[in-house]
């Protein structure tokens, strides 16, 4: 249903007999605007339920959404971590991560417009890429390569990335009124993203400024332990995706 419909719940469920001092508490989210009502009621049925909103409330709340996903996502923190231990200038960084937010949005769109296959092995095999692409920006705080692979490898993940953003946002959508959601979604992701990056770039800067020798080993401490961690996910990933594609072996004697 578009904003500013009304929408009712009403449970058609015959009655069950229960003690009359016991009661229940139904839950519901309206997934248009993240909201939730909460609805007392004695016996096992609840009361017909009305729900209402405005544009401007899905608006933010699928901002906050994509905003919140940054801290929820660990592939994506830990990728935008060593995007941000990664840079050598803020120009450099704002462009990288305006690439990971092109490419996501890219992907996403797609997603969401069914022109992507709904196999069971496509979210695996994307949280599989999206966790080697963290080992591949970690390495590249090593070796400090050039600004255009670091936005090549950021606008790679955000396609990645579109495809687990379509698997979150399909379940509450229906066919009409995708677009406020999916551009307020992906301008949360962005505004997420880069307060994260800046702080991190800024912190270590500052860092790096005061004590040299202390900053390049933070910059290599965090991006050692973001490959850890990438590599545990991808261990994950591999066993998930395996397991979408199960093989069965038959053994004849002779």
């Amino acid at each position: 249903s578009m904003p500013g419909n009304t929408l009712g719940i009403e449970v058609t469920t015959p009655p069950v007999p229960l003690p009359p001092t016991l009661h229940f508490d139904t839950m519901v989210v309206d997934h248009r605007f993240a909201e939730q009502v909460t609805v007392g009621h004695a016996g096992f049925v609840p009361p017909p339920i009305m729900l209402a909103g405005s544009r401007w409330q899905m608006t933010a709340a699928y901002l906050q959404q994509g905003a919140m996903h940054i801290l929820t996502g660990l592939d994506h923190l830990l990728f935008v971590l060593c995007l941000a231990l990664a840079a050598t200038s803020l120009g450099g960084l704002v462009w990288a991560v305006t690439g990971f937010a092109l490419g996501h949005s890219v992907t996403l769109t797609l997603g969401m417009l069914g022109y992507l296959p709904q196999a069971g092995w496509l979210v695996p095999a994307a949280d599989l890429g999206a966790a080697l692409a963290v080992m591949a920006m970690a390495a590249l705080v090593l070796v400090r390569r050039s600004r255009t692979i670091r936005i090549l490898l950021a606008t790679a993940l955000g396609l990645l990335h579109g495809l687990g953003f379509a698997t979150i946002l399909a379940p509450k959508l229906g066919p009409d009124g995708l677009a406020v959601p999916l551009a307020s979604f992906n301008i949360g992701i962005e505004l997420g993203q880069l307060a994260i990056v800046l702080a991190v770039f800024l912190a270590v800067l500052a860092v790096a400024r005061v004590a040299p020798r202390l900053g390049h080993g933070l910059r290599l401490g965090a991006a050692g332990l973001a490959a850890i961690a990438a590599l545990t996910l991808a261990y994950d990933q591999t066993a998930a995706l395996i397991a979408e594609f199960p093989t069965s072996v038959s053994i004849s004697k002779g």
